[in-house]
């Protein structure tokens, strides 16, 4: 469905279709993509084990393919944090289908040329005890200064690896600006809240 998709695009050019996360690794070196597509769930090597091989040895921009259920959207963001650049989200049993999103998957497709990928490997963070609750009262004096950061579609990863190496007691105000569907807020600042020290909002 992913590559009739692309192929409507005279900009874009599907130089391989794997079944697998393993004929994915073998094919990269021979055809060279641009972006790769990737979904969660694959027989054989599934696409989060696929992602790590490709960031660490080949640097190539990804964009996941993931159910956002609640349990996905876990694995999703656990994807943007190890390297992926971008999501699509798969239809779920409630309705919706890819070809309604066929604009919108192109383009990420198209953006995700332009991005730098670095061989990086994800610094688990430990999920923190403390509810968010008490984050928020440990957070309630004024702050020094305010910073401001702003991340265009895709920019998922910059905020993820940034708020849970923040120290608790932070002293300036971060206000975070990030272009998402509204359906997917709240599952990233539930995210972000497991493993940040600062509450996240």
């Amino acid at each position: 469905v992913i590559r009739r998709i692309l192929e409507k695009s005279s900009a874009i050019k599907t130089v391989h279709e794997a079944s697998g996360g393993e004929e994915a690794l073998e094919m990269i070196p021979k055809v060279k993509p641009d972006v790769i597509t990737l979904d969660v769930n694959m027989p054989g090597m599934d696409g989060v084990t696929a992602l790590k091989h490709i960031i660490v040895k080949h640097s190539i921009p990804v964009i996941m393919l993931s159910a956002f259920t609640e349990e996905g959207a876990g694995t999703t963001f656990d994807c943007m944090s190890y390297g992926a650049v971008d999501f699509i989200c798969k239809p779920s049993r409630f309705g919706g289908s890819l070809s309604e999103k066929e604009e919108e998957i192109i383009q990420k497709i198209i953006n995700a040329c332009d991005v730098t990928v670095n061989s990086i490997s994800k610094a688990r963070v430990a999920k923190r005890n403390t509810t968010t609750f008490e984050r928020y009262l440990s957070f309630k004096s004024k702050a020094d200064s305010i910073i401001v950061m702003g991340a265009g579609e895709g920019g998922y990863s910059g905020f993820l690896k940034l708020l849970p190496s923040l120290p608790k007691h932070f002293s300036a105000g971060m206000l975070g600006i990030q272009y998402m569907e509204d359906e997917y807020f709240d599952s990233f600042c539930k995210y972000l809240n497991k493993y940040s020290k600062i509450w996240v909002k």
